[in-house]
């Protein structure tokens, strides 16, 4: 396997937006093959380049996510009516468990919001979205937990409310109780604290920014305003489209 190859793949494992930006680069100029492997290497290496000066590609089909599983006979594409989720004709059983987990889980929620903010136009309603999004969902907070678990992190879960939590340390990624964060990749690590500081000084720098963010929590993050709580792709996001320095 070429380097370039592995520095690929890992950098879509530590980083879920690079993958969706992966996965639109080669439908747009790679015929649809995601596969690394199966590319040239300065194939790869424009890929990179774009990806380090910030270009980005729109993805063609928002519900094709990264996440969504081989087509295969029987699977959760298969035809109307058909495959593991759709027999009988009756609605989504995982959009059912998807607001299941908003009733029951403020965790839940607030991590549903924010992958629906990034990969889902901001429609938080899960009948809004097929099976194959849902199941990029699951496998997307599954893959966070094994890390969490692999790593020996994972904490006792706080079933309390969210303002009984103790202040003593700022939330995981994706608010999942020990839950890591995204591996440091080819482009350096995450910086959080740095991207909490810099929100936290811009709410403070007028009432107008304070506002700013706080529509932007409540139109995009689940109303949830503490940067803390929130995942660092998602603050970047919110830094660069406000042009915070």
């Amino acid at each position: 396997m070429s380097e370039l190859v592995g520095t690929i793949k890992e950098l879509q494992r530590g980083d879920p937006s690079a993958k969706v930006q992966w996965w639109a680069y080669c439908d747009a100029m790679g015929g649809g093959v995601h596969d690394p492997a199966k590319h040239e290497e300065t194939f790869m290496q424009e890929f990179l380049d774009n990806y380090n000066s910030g270009r980005r590609f729109e993805p063609s089909q928002p519900a094709a996510t990264p996440y969504s599983p081989p087509h295969h006979a029987g699977g959760y594409g298969a035809g109307a009516g058909a495959g593991a989720f759709g027999a009988g004709g009756g609605g989504n059983p995982l959009a059912a468990l998807c607001k299941e987990g908003q009733k029951r889980s403020h965790n839940w929620k607030n991590c549903w919001a924010q992958y629906c903010a990034h990969y889902g136009n901001g429609r938080n309603d899960p009948e809004k979205h097929d099976v194959t999004f849902i199941t990029g969902f699951l496998d997307y907070v599954a893959g966070r937990g094994i890390q969490a678990l692999s790593a020996g992190g994972a904490a006792a879960p706080d079933f309390g409310p969210p303002a009984k939590r103790p202040r003593v340390a700022a939330p995981a990624a994706g608010g999942f109780p020990g839950a890591a964060m995204p591996m440091s990749g080819a482009f350096g690590g995450d910086g959080k604290n740095e991207l909490v500081m810099s929100i936290k000084a811009f709410q403070k720098s007028s009432p107008e920014a304070k506002e700013q963010w706080g529509n932007y929590c409540d139109e995009h993050l689940g109303g949830v305003r503490d940067p803390n709580r929130h995942d660092p792709t998602i603050l970047k996001s919110f830094i660069q489209n406000y042009g915070i320095p």
